[in-house]
């Protein structure tokens, strides 16, 4: 037995079935918009709550809110030798080995201000390491970690040192920014009295 339908029966079954379609449609749509949207609240939140973290950090470490990003110096050389200064001071107070590190200037980056670019590797257990990263990325001046390697450090017979607190050997690349200082600002980025 065959049923024939109609052609206003069969338009009218195929209206309702692409009309049934678009709701379940739009209905994901919506959906989807939704989880983006409540994608896009959570990453502003963790956003807002990361910059507060780094405003109190930079507090904590003796900087203020308002701290200059900029390492203020005369050349860019000068901005160089200071941004290697404070790396090694700061992986040396985290209880780092610094074994080696290099700053130099970007060229083509202009007289009056550019960017300074630092190598690094050094070596210690992961507490230490990750204070000296801390200590870096929410200090004054700025710095910026471009690109950061860790491995197991090797003893000095060239197996690898195991203990309880294993020992790290952290490769780094970071930038800071120098620039020539304001006016009422000397070269040590601190504000004149």
């Amino acid at each position: 037995m065959t049923i024939v339908l109609g052609r206003p029966l069969a338009a009218t079954l195929l209206l309702a079935g692409l009309l049934a379609a678009s709701i379940l449609g739009v209905g994901a749509s919506s959906a989807g918009l939704s989880s983006a949207t409540d994608e896009h609240d959570a990453k502003a939140e963790l956003l807002a709550h990361s910059v507060a973290a780094s405003r109190r950090a930079r507090l904590t470490n003796g900087g203020s809110p308002e701290a200059d990003p900029f390492m203020a110096t005369e050349t860019g050389t000068l901005g160089a030798a200071r941004v290697d200064a404070l790396i090694r001071t700061t992986a040396v107070e985290a209880g780092c080995a610094l074994l080696s590190s290099r700053a130099e200037v970007k060229p083509d980056e202009g007289d009056i201000a550019g960017r300074i670019e630092v190598q690094a590797v050094m070596e210690g257990q992961n507490e230490a390491l990750q204070a000296t990263l801390l200590r870096l990325e929410t200090g004054a001046p700025t710095v910026l970690v471009d690109e950061l390697s860790i491995e197991p450090a090797q003893a000095a017979d060239g197996v690898v040192a195991i203990a309880q607190a294993p020992r790290l050997r952290m490769s780094l690349t970071v930038s800071a920014f120098w620039r020539l200082p304001r006016s009422g600002q000397d070269p040590q980025n601190r504000a004149a009295p």
